[in-house]
């Protein structure tokens, strides 16, 4: 009979000549009652499709195109492979010779083992994978069942059977993958060996006494320690509790950084990393001699870096002279980079020749030969419709032997020394990017699109060649950031400013450096004012008390605790009864925000309070009544359904002491020291304010390290990402021009605007808007109230909504001289710069703060254009 078979979607394989393997005697086998393991020959001949496979048959493969090869025999396959022989077969010799499986447990149940590259026919150690065995009894028969973890899914379900299983084993032995069959052939020997059968009842074993057996088969040696090394260079593997409660072997490729091969997603930060990373961190508390030096060989391979510089050079841009941002229309209409196809030649290309006429160095006249004078070479020019062949011709001095390459900008053409690159093309990709913020990576995609659909089918401009061009055609921009980064109206000391983070950064692993300036650790240290100097109502429970008078009324008992805990002055206005309309004056003084937030002190306040407190008139006055609306918009609420012109005598005393809590932060403080110095922690590159240099340090402060003693009124919190940093932190003036930004290495917090405030401001702004203001101005006092004394500090009209426990000092909506500032113009930009996140959170930094500051410029530009035209 003409036996055949197919192996999935792979050849017919003809046995029909095949010798038949002679069974041995049954007497040898234990009783059929006995457990037996799927490893072994008998239970691998039954798992056969027709029929026994032995190491002496000649397997003929059919394949579709009729011709019959031999390939190589494998000895006492354990599972017939679901692809072609010659994959499975060279992945079993090549795992076999190199000695590239290895057993991880005691109990031989868990091993690893690298990947196969299919295309190349050749062990890959850049993925992982770990095959797992457990005993499961199937029809009364014990049986190993494997798993691997290259299928999650399928490891789950073989974990989660029960140690009976009465169906459907048969679908899991099916679809056993290449990683699965290669340990089953491999292992077999193993077992048959040391007589290993598959049995619930014999429970774990332990075979490290026989690692000289190992030895004698070629068989991989059981490592029991907890961390070892495996095939590949600096590759280990490291057993470790998963989430779940059940053991886990990763592994781990340890040069330069940790990454894990096994799991699919966070390689990084997974539980196998984390694992490593604390054996490393606790290295002292290791007895084991040969775990300490598998830890010992981790740390040198992490200490050193395995990269191999590529010996491929980057192009190098030769083009040196400034190109301009703004064009005329149709001033490069007529030149190569715009129109090649006039300056072709009769064999297609294009000449391109340098116009310098003198020598830089000796100013030596030129030939202006170019075949006498200078060397030729044929390179690529790239268009954004086509792509030509080019003769470039660089000029050399007789005198000193100067080279000039051809530089390009005259002709709209970028040289990069191997290719050209067109203006053209790069401007077109330039307004994509300041327009909709378009991907460098997708603009390519596309232009490779449109070549293809115009019959260019090897275009040869690679994505890497495309980027580094871009880079150097912004670095030649005639941009000047100086002056971009000012508004014309506000100068370079904006009066108010408005501030805010965005979560638009670079990744973390990138960062040279997370300290900041760290200055003298011996410099004294400055005291800002207290908590209890800012507050009229001291006590905790007295703001309480106030605050439930104030909304349901008192017992009698608390309300006596009530007049204990408050001023003598507020206790008269509340001892007596008074009119509704004072009460959300009133509930101001049972907040937690300073009362210098409410007044805000100065020698014209001070005299305007005195003065209505003596009885003069008010609501009688309009400079007065305009004065107080922008001043204090509570007491002007009060003042609108008083009746008379003067401010109650009853209030009168209470409004002296607010006057006096008020300016108390500011009594007897000493500004701190304008020093500057020159270290800067590195920040510097991270940093750019051009029209806003530092003029002094951030000074140490005793509030530096210590929680604010009345609690945060109000939390900004911030989630992050894993591997980014926090973001960027804007500064904007009122007619919304953008003078800076700065990196966060650290989660947004008042300490952000509070260091670029003091440390680029000679003359801090009078308005401060910033979504997080009321914790902010807690913070300045704390360490710099006399610097901070002339600034307000205002909620942004956005978030003012979420500061439910905050005076209505910090309300910017209630001050009529701000309302016509565009208080969300930080919000606009961020909303704007997160069509940026995709292509810049992955760049370089000096590429991210260029094409940031790119970005930002343009948006000035528009808004300068706009205010100059209106």
């Amino acid at each position: 009979m003409r036996r055949s078979f197919v192996w999935g979607d792979g050849p017919s394989h003809d046995l029909a000549k095949a010798p038949m393997k002679k069974r041995k005697d049954s007497t040898k086998r234990k009783d059929s009652t006995t457990c037996m393991s799927t490893s072994k020959p008998k239970e691998v001949r039954s798992r056969a499709t027709d029929s026994d496979v032995s190491n002496d048959q000649d397997v003929e493969i059919v394949h579709p195109s009729t011709v019959a090869v031999d390939p190589p025999a494998l000895e006492e396959t354990a599972v017939q492979s679901a692809m072609p022989l010659d994959i499975f077969t060279s992945y079993i010799s090549q795992i076999q010779e190199e000695s590239a499986i290895s057993v991880c447990d005691s109990s031989v149940t868990v091993f690893a083992l690298p990947d196969f590259d299919v295309h190349h026919s050749k062990l890959t150690v850049r993925k992982y994978h770990i095959v797992e065995r457990c005993v499961k009894t199937v029809e009364g028969t014990c049986q190993w069942i494997y798993c691997c973890s290259c299928s999650r899914r399928e490891q789950e379900l073989v974990r989660s059977l029960a140690s009976g299983i009465t169906a459907g084993s048969s679908r899991i032995s099916e679809n056993y993958c290449i990683h699965i069959k290669a340990v089953v052939h491999i292992v077999s020997k193993f077992d048959l060996q040391h007589d290993i059968e598959a049995d619930l009842n014999n429970g774990d074993h332990n075979y490290t006494t026989h690692a000289s057996t190992y030895a004698a088969v070629a068989m991989p040696t059981v490592r029991t320690d907890e961390v070892f090394d495996v095939f590949g260079d600096d590759i280990f593997c490291i057993g470790c509790d998963s989430p779940s409660g059940s053991l886990s072997y990763g592994i781990l490729h340890c040069s330069g950084n940790i990454v894990c091969l096994t799991c699919s997603y966070g390689s990084h930060s997974c539980v196998h990393v984390s694992q490593l990373q604390k054996l490393l961190e606790n290295e002292d508390n290791i007895v084991s001699l040969s775990l300490l030096d598998t830890v010992q060989a981790i740390k040198n391979s992490l200490s050193c870096n395995k990269k191999v510089p590529s010996t491929v050079k980057n192009p190098i841009c030769l083009s040196t002279q400034e190109i301009n941002f703004d064009v005329n229309p149709g001033q490069l209409t007529n030149t190569p980079g715009y129109s090649p196809h006039k300056f072709c030649q009769d064999n297609g290309s294009v000449k391109l020749v340098t116009h310098e006429k003198s020598c830089p160095r000796c100013s030596t006249q030129l030939c202006d030969k170019e075949i006498d004078g200078g060397q030729c070479s044929s390179i690529q020019l790239f268009t954004r419709t086509s792509v030509f062949e080019a003769t470039v011709y660089d000029k050399t001095c007789d005198s000193c032997g100067h080279s000039l390459p051809f530089d390009g900008r005259a002709e709209a053409i970028l040289n990069m020394g191997s290719f050209l690159v067109s203006h053209d093309l790069l401007r077109d990709y330039m307004y994509h990017f300041l327009q909709t913020g378009l991907t460098l990576f997708g603009y390519h995609q596309t232009l490779c699109k449109h070549m293809a659909d115009a019959g260019i089918v090897k275009f040869q401009l690679t994505y890497n060649k495309f980027r580094l061009a871009w880079h150097s055609f912004v670095q030649l921009l005639d941009i000047h950031y100086d002056d971009g980064f000012m508004c014309p109206v506000c100068g370079t000391s904006p009066k108010v400013v408005i501030c805010d983070g965005t979560a638009l950064s670079f990744r973390r692993e990138l960062m040279p450096s997370l300290m900041e300036q760290s200055g003298n650790e011996e410099e004294s240290r400055a005291i800002g004012s207290s908590f209890q100097e800012r507050m009229f109502v001291k006590t905790a429970r007295g703001r309480q008390l106030l605050q439930a008078f104030l909304s349901d009324g008192l017992s009698p008992p608390d309300m006596e605790e009530l007049r204990r805990n408050v001023p003598s002055s507020l206790e008269a206005v509340l001892s007596n009864p008074f009119p509704e309309y004072l009460k959300p004056f009133l509930e101001i003084l049972a907040k937690k925000s300073p009362i210098c937030g409410l007044l805000h002190p100065s020698r014209k306040l001070h005299d305007f309070i005195t003065d209505i407190c003596n009885g003069e008139g008010v609501s009688d006055s309009v400079e007065k009544m305009q004065y107080l609306q922008h001043q204090i918009p509570a007491l002007f609420e009060v003042m609108k359904h008083t009746d008379g012109h003067c401010v109650p005598e009853y209030l009168r005393p209470l409004l002296r002491d607010l006057l006096v809590v008020a300016e108390r932060p500011f009594a007897g403080k000493v500004q701190v020291s304008n020093h500057l110095s020159s270290e800067t922690g590195g920040m510097d590159d991270l940093s750019f304010f051009p029209a806003l240099p530092c003029v002094r340090d951030r000074g140490k402060y005793v509030a530096d390290g210590k929680r604010n003693a009345g609690g945060k009124v109000c939390k900004k919190s911030s989630g992050g990402h894993p591997s980014l940093l926090p973001g960027l932190f804007l500064l904007h003036c009122e007619h919304g021009i953008n003078y800076g930004f700065e990196v966060m290495v650290r989660h947004e917090s008042p300490n952000t605007p509070f260091t670029v405030l003091r440390k680029r401001f000679q003359n801090v702004p009078d308005c401060v808007i910033y979504d997080n203001s009321c914790n902010l101005h807690s913070y300045c006092l704390n360490r710099d109230p006399s610097l901070f004394r002339n600034t307000w500090f205002l909620v942004d009209r956005l978030h003012w909504k979420n500061h439910k426990g905050c005076s209505v000092g910090y309300k910017l909506s209630a001050y009529p001289q701000y309302d016509h500032i565009n208080s969300q113009v930080v919000e606009q930009c961020n909303a704007s710069l997160k069509k940026l996140k995709g292509q810049l959170s992955y760049m370089a930094p000096s590429n991210f703060m260029r094409q940031a500051k790119l970005f930002i410029w343009n948006r000035n530009r528009i808004a300068v254009n706009k205010m100059l035209q209106a």
